[in-house]
């Protein structure tokens, strides 16, 4: 990717996260870049397009980072304390663009949303697996899978509207506080 497009992309971000796709327009785009409206189509074809490459890139990203953070452990409690850390810190570290994958999917196109929501299955699918191993395991109580899922990933997606840098506790302080509480909540009582 050009300087130039890297550029538009990154203010797409900006805007796109502080005023929605829908109340972001080229212009707006251009004008934060500093070029001409007509400059930007240079870069990019249009403003759908600069949504789904961002939610793409960024879907993809997060899994594989998650894939690659999970390789090689076997046990279930470790690989939810991984996956959770993983996520918290991540939407963390990237919540302007989390929050637009998480809040744009009405604005994508219906083939452009296709591919998104069959990313986000993907991903959520690593989850679903994990607990539901750990639930065969006897390493959980059991539980409804697809709903703790969805539980678990709103309650860890939403550090990305609160979480700021210069806070009390740091990043990983908090992944590590998320994760035990996950944990604590499936493990079987003794």
């Amino acid at each position: 990717m050009t300087p130039r497009a890297q550029s538009v992309l990154d203010a797409a971000v900006a805007l796109f996260s502080e005023f929605g796709y829908h109340g972001t327009s080229m212009r707006d785009i251009a004008k934060l870049v500093g070029v001409g409206p007509g400059a930007l189509y240079n870069h990019w074809p249009g403003k759908q397009d600069l949504l789904f490459y961002l939610m793409d890139t960024w879907l993809t990203e997060l899994h594989n980072t998650m894939l690659e953070r999970l390789k090689g452990e076997q046990e279930p409690a470790e690989r939810l304390r991984l996956f959770v850390e993983h996520h918290v810190a991540f939407h963390a570290a990237h919540a302007a663009e989390m929050l637009i994958c998480d809040s744009e999917l009405r604005a994508l196109t219906d083939q452009n949303r296709r591919v998104v929501l069959d990313k986000r299955r993907r991903y959520e699918a690593v989850l679903d697996d994990i607990i539901r191993e750990g639930v065969e395991r006897g390493a959980f109580i059991a539980v409804d899978v697809r709903l703790t899922t969805m539980q678990t990933l709103g309650m860890c997606t939403h550090v990305a509207t609160w979480f700021k840098p210069e806070g009390r506790l740091s990043v990983d302080a908090i992944a590590a506080a998320y994760a035990e509480r996950v944990l604590r909540a499936l493990e079987p009582r003794r």
